[in-house]
């Protein structure tokens, strides 16, 4: 069957605004109660896979999904990352990504880093930085920042256009 969607940066900037809308429909309940940002991700998860899967079968959304496809087989993901003044090579896992597990390469659509509630400015700018590199090291077409405050506010999307290294070695 050929796939007759493209994935264009509208396509899976939509398609993630459409499942975080229905979490903040459907599950208030989470989202206003103080819910972890791992339960409401995971909602999340649910709701683009669902999307995603009317695309093409082949498209999976996973939560804190930590491994590399490449031709010698699979890897975990680490980028080399300044963290409080540091450079060190470090695990990685985004909270949520939108990808065809079995292929290797042009199939990460999506990576999304999620935080509930205040976060100070370095955890912040390290999450930042960690999109940044989703998207130039490990080939992801988009990366985005969910921001929520847990208490039922708008969730708030800020997507990675800038893939300058200034915090990358």
């Amino acid at each position: 069957m050929v796939e007759r969607v493209r994935y264009d940066e509208v396509t899976i900037r939509q398609a993630l605004q459409d499942a975080v809308a229905r979490v903040w429909a459907d599950r208030f309940d989470l989202v206003s109660g103080g819910a972890s940002e791992r339960s409401v991700v995971a909602r999340i998860a649910l709701e683009l896979e669902a999307i995603a899967q009317v695309w093409s079968r082949r498209w999976r959304a996973d939560v804190e999904y930590n491994l590399r496809h490449n031709q010698d087989g699979i890897l975990k993901k680490e980028l080399y990352l300044l963290r409080r003044g540091k450079f060190r090579t470090r695990p990685v896992y985004p909270d949520l990504i939108l990808h065809d597990p079995r292929n290797q390469r042009g199939a990460n659509l999506l990576a999304l880093e999620a935080k509930r509630g205040w976060t100070p400015v370095e955890e912040r700018d390290y999450d930042f930085a960690k999109l940044r590199a989703y998207r130039r090291h490990l080939g992801y077409h988009q990366a985005v920042y969910l921001h929520f405050d847990g208490v039922g506010g708008d969730p708030q999307l800020e997507w990675i256009e800038d893939l300058a290294a200034d915090t990358l070695f």
